[in-house]
């Protein structure tokens, strides 16, 4: 299935050109090696500007614009930290962000088509004509941003994590759904079972982490994308009888069986999607490390202490022991 989740163009307003900043970290000699370390001021830096100017990112079902100052009138407010984010940001300038949903999963929303005898006695023999092509996306949005110094599968990494508004409608449209009976007793009966007319539907525990991982390959730090895009499933309003859901099933399992959508799957292309979305900034979070260490000198390793920050410890020969 085609990726659903366009998100992450928005990657870059969030790593600027902040490459050899000493703003954002500490450099101690020791014997023999260097400690260069990366605390907190950088993602609070990051969180303060995202709050300040970007705290609700709206990614509707068309593309649209992001521009540097977004909700602000100006970054004179700012801290003087976030407002170097903010001037790497104004340096990028505005960012293109493609509808969020295409048409392909859009489509997959989309059936007509008849069920066959799929209620048990006392109605039997009933078929039951679905249509939910009135269905269609309408958007999401992001809020809530973090970054942070974080270990994940026990590599160091920047991490940015997103949530959605609670409970917001991401699809919504006509589900018609009508009865076709040879006892038009149990037809009429029926059709005030079936769900029919307009729905919305929100996206359950939507949580979307982005973790640019560090490595170190002969002496340098190397950064790769990864994302973990997780839901727990789909409520939808009004809600369907008990009735249905006991013989047919949630809208989950109605999109699922009979449209071809399949909210898992989709999740699982959506992190394709934002992996490909945030590879244009892993190279400014590589340069921006490499970069702080003392000319000619080797790293040797990278960890996140327990305290939240990223240290790094290189070698003054260049050769790790």
């Amino acid at each position: 299935m085609t990726a659903s989740y366009r998100l992450l163009p928005i990657g870059a307003l969030l790593l600027p050109a902040l490459t050899g900043c000493s703003s954002f970290y500490d450099t101690t000699p020791k014997t023999g090696f260097t400690k260069t370390v990366f605390d907190a001021r950088l993602p609070d830096a990051m969180d303060e500007y995202m709050g300040a100017c970007h705290d609700e990112i709206n990614l509707d079902d068309a593309a649209q614009v992001l521009t540097p100052l977004g909700d602000c009138t100006s970054f004179s407010g700012l801290s003087s930290d976030a407002q170097l984010v903010a001037l790497g940001v104004t340096v990028n300038g505005d960012v293109a962000v493609p509808a969020v949903f295409d048409a392909t999963t859009e489509s997959s929303l989309h059936v007509s088509t008849t069920l066959v005898d799929p209620i048990p006695w006392p109605y039997q023999n009933c078929d039951i004509d679905v249509d939910t092509t009135g269905l269609s996306f309408v958007g999401l949005s992001l809020t809530d941003f973090d970054a942070s110094w974080r270990t994940r599968s026990g590599e160091p990494s920047l991490s940015f994590d997103f949530d959605p508004i609670p409970g917001e409608v991401v699809i919504d449209g006509d589900i018609d759904l009508s009865a076709d009976c040879p006892v038009l007793a149990n037809e009429w009966v029926l059709n005030g079972y079936l769900p029919n007319g307009f729905h919305e539907v929100s996206v359950d525990g939507l949580d979307v982490d982005v973790y640019f991982r560090i490595t170190v390959v002969s002496g340098q730090a190397v950064v790769t994308v990864e994302s973990d895009v997780n839901a727990t499933g789909l409520t939808v309003s009004p809600a369907f009888s008990s009735q249905f859901v006991n013989n047919v099933g949630e809208v989950e399992d109605l999109l699922a069986d009979h449209a071809g959508f399949d909210l898992q799957t989709t999740l699982a292309a959506a992190e394709g999607n934002v992996d490909a979305g945030f590879a244009s900034i892993a190279p400014s979070v590589e340069a921006m490390i490499n970069d702080a260490i003392p000319s000619g000198e080797s790293i040797c390793s990278v960890n996140v202490t327990t305290q939240g920050k990223l240290r790094v410890k290189s070698s003054v020969s260049g050769t790790c022991p």
